[in-house]
């Protein structure tokens, strides 16, 4: 299980209504996503952390395609859904 610093909740408010995801934040030393699949990306040496992107071949892309420097992703995650609201 993952630490409660490693947990983020995402509360959506919009018209009265509350929903809410709670992201996990996975160890990318401990497991790795599937190849191809797009997931949230923690990079904690840049200014903006945390990017869209995949894992391939042993290495880890953002979605425009750009290679990231080896080790340089610590975590990732899933991305969420969205609010109950926003899916129809």
């Amino acid at each position: 299980m993952l630490e409660p610093s490693q947990q983020q909740t995402n509360d959506d408010t919009q018209d009265g209504e509350i929903s809410g995801e709670t992201i996990f934040w996975v160890d990318a030393t401990q497991q790795l996503p599937d190849d191809e699949i797009a997931v949230l990306l923690l990079h904690p040496s840049l200014t903006e952390p945390v990017w869209l992107g995949y894992f391939f071949q042993n290495a880890w892309f953002t979605t425009q395609g750009d290679q990231l420097p080896h080790n340089a992703v610590t975590h990732w995650a899933d991305v969420p859904c969205g609010p109950v609201h926003a899916r129809g």
